[in-house]
């Protein structure tokens, strides 16, 4: 619709009259032009740019160097574990293994009396007790070095203890690594009095009788190797890692910590025989049963304390290099991992079968000195 307007509201236009334009407005002052000028500040702007650049890169570079510098000393200290992804197959990713070599020092043999003999003592829990028999882990090491190799093992025996303090109530807890190390570096010849009294108060103690006959006979100022073997029960039976009560004396806790213990079982055993080789052999990678009854790798299952097996032995690992100690990592190394296990364990998927077995005493060979 058209809107209604009068002719007269209208303007009238006159088409035939001349189109002026008003003239803008400028806000630009005029100035004369210097082109010398203008090229140095050019040239001096393209300098300070230039400068900005380079500073730029260079802290780019100081910062990238210090990263990788901080990185690489804590992957150095502490070993790094595997990025774990799942449990469900062969992950595709590198094993970085966490072994602590500590050269033979012959400083140390200072007042030692050779006998002419090699004997290598391996103290452990079940990942030692279920690699013994004809081609075991003592039978191979024996054959590889032409030692002496005596293999003390239980089952269920952990590096730390039940309770702090000792009760009749928990008896085994005097067959934990701890109270055996105490026993060892007792006296002249060792004191294994609660060894013995507390086999009448364990059910079942036909093994920890068997035990107390071969440990109570060794001389251990004899023994020129001793490596233990633990861990694996400290993981299943879900042993804090520590204890919570660190300080500057006790950095590791008490000993029903298995940092702890381990930190006092070295200190004992380095102060008591300063020549002997002493050697922290980890579990071999293994499967464990999850909290929904299946076989699941050690390294995804978390126990009691929220921790995997990897935990543990990053954990030893430590301990071990605090008291300059050799620390042999058998669960991250390259050759027998979680990538590649079903040709190293037993079926039951628990224990290494006797390939894993000679691994790990291949692996445990570039360790042992055999000139002490």
């Amino acid at each position: 619709m058209r809107p209604d307007f009068d002719d007269e509201d209208l303007e009238k236009i006159d088409l035939g009259a001349p189109i002026t334009i008003d003239e803008p407005e400028t806000y630009i002052e005029e100035e004369t032009y210097d082109a010398q000028e203008d090229d140095e500040d050019n040239e001096e702007d393209e300098n300070s740019n230039l400068a900005k650049i380079i500073q730029i890169v260079i802290l780019s570079a100081i910062a990238i160097i210090l990263f990788s510098s901080v990185y690489l000393l804590i992957r150095w200290q502490r070993g790094s574990a595997p990025d774990i992804t799942d449990n469900n197959g062969n992950p595709a990713y590198e094993v970085d293994s966490v072994d602590y070599h500590v050269p033979f020092n012959p400083s140390a043999l200072e007042g030692y009396v050779d006998d002419g003999e090699q004997n290598i003592v391996i103290l452990g829990d079940d990942t030692i007790l279920h690699a013994q028999g004809e081609n075991g882990i003592s039978d191979l090491l024996a054959e590889a070095t032409g030692a002496n190799v005596t293999t003390l093992a239980l089952s269920g025996s952990a590096v730390a203890l039940q309770e702090l303090s000792y009760t009749q109530g928990y008896a085994k807890d005097a067959y934990n690594l701890y109270y055996i190390i105490s026993a060892i570096c007792a006296g002249d010849m060792g004191n294994y009095d609660l060894q013995y009294a507390a086999l009448s108060e364990i059910e079942n103690n036909g093994a920890y009788y068997d035990y107390w006959d071969k440990l109570h006979v060794i001389d251990f100022n004899k023994t020129d190797t001793l490596i233990i073997c633990y861990g694996y029960c400290d993981y299943l039976a879900g042993r804090p890692l520590t204890d919570g009560d660190i300080y500057s004396k006790q950095p590791y806790g008490h000993e029903n910590g298995t940092a702890g213990s381990l930190d006092d079982c070295l200190k004992l055993l380095r102060e008591r025989f300063p020549y002997m080789q002493i050697i922290i052999s980890s579990p071999s990678y293994c499967l464990v049963t999850d909290k929904n009854g299946n076989l699941s790798g050690a390294d995804v299952c978390f126990n009691a304390e929220n921790a995997t097996m990897g935990d543990y032995v990053l954990n030893m690992k430590n301990v071990a290099e605090a008291n300059h100690v050799s620390f042999v990592d058998n669960y991250f190394f390259e050759e027998y991992n979680f990538s590649n296990y079903e040709d190293y364990l037993e079926e039951d998927g628990r224990f290494p079968n006797e390939a894993g077995r000679r691994l790990i005493v291949n692996h445990m060979m570039q360790f042992i000195n055999l000139g002490n």
